[in-house]
């Protein structure tokens, strides 16, 4: 098996990453500047780790981004403004080079191990959504670069990219998956993060 390849055909990854810092401003009560820029690039430490050895490109026109991308030699193209038209960027970049499908992966997802879970379709015509463990949110897409699809982040996106799968005649398939579904958003949420990491921003405060 090729590292370009899985069960599921063809497939590359997308990571939109707006920025280290001045990210998770909604935690800005309980996280230093300095911590919450810490936590987003541990964060998306943790999801490279799982993407293993699928091709990848980070979305991100943030400087210290595009240095920490180049260390690790992960490929990365201008984000072009919002989440939206940043994934459908990463998407656009994977069939320019011949990939079946693009799957979308927040980087905001801290027990995420494996992507294994949402690479079970080649089926064009099946988008495969995973909702947030709100079920508010869509943490990840994975769709095929040729599907006549549109991105659809924002409050309710789950439902909102169902509903466009359906005017799209596209099926769907829905992975709940704890390792998935828990991403950061509320100070709530860093109750689910690795010891490591709660450990790591601890110290920061020290």
């Amino acid at each position: 098996m090729s590292e370009h390849s899985s069960q599921s055909g063809l497939v590359g990854v997308v990571l939109p990453v707006r920025a280290f810092r001045g990210a998770y401003t909604r935690l800005s009560e309980v996280l230093t500047d300095d911590q919450r820029a810490a936590l987003a690039e541990a964060m998306l430490a943790g999801v490279c780790r799982a993407v293993g050895t699928l091709p990848t490109v980070i979305v991100s026109s943030d400087l210290a981004v595009h240095a920490w991308a180049a260390i690790r030699s992960i490929a990365v193209i201008d984000d072009p403004g919002s989440l939206n038209a940043a994934a459908d960027a990463g998407r656009h970049y994977w069939a320019e080079r011949g990939m079946e499908r693009a799957v979308i992966v927040h980087s905001d997802l801290p027990q995420i191990t494996s992507l294994q879970p949402v690479l079970t379709t080649a089926d064009p015509e099946t988008v495969i959504l995973v909702p947030c463990h709100r079920e508010d949110g869509t943490t990840i897409v994975n769709v095929a670069t040729s599907a006549p699809w549109q991105f659809a982040y924002g409050p309710a996106s789950f439902v909102a990219h169902q509903q466009l799968a359906a005017r799209a005649s596209l099926r769907v398939a829905v992975v709940r998956d704890p390792a998935l579904s828990r991403d950061i958003d509320v100070a709530e949420d860093l109750a689910s993060l690795p010891t490591a990491i709660a450990a790591a921003l601890a110290a920061m405060t020290e």
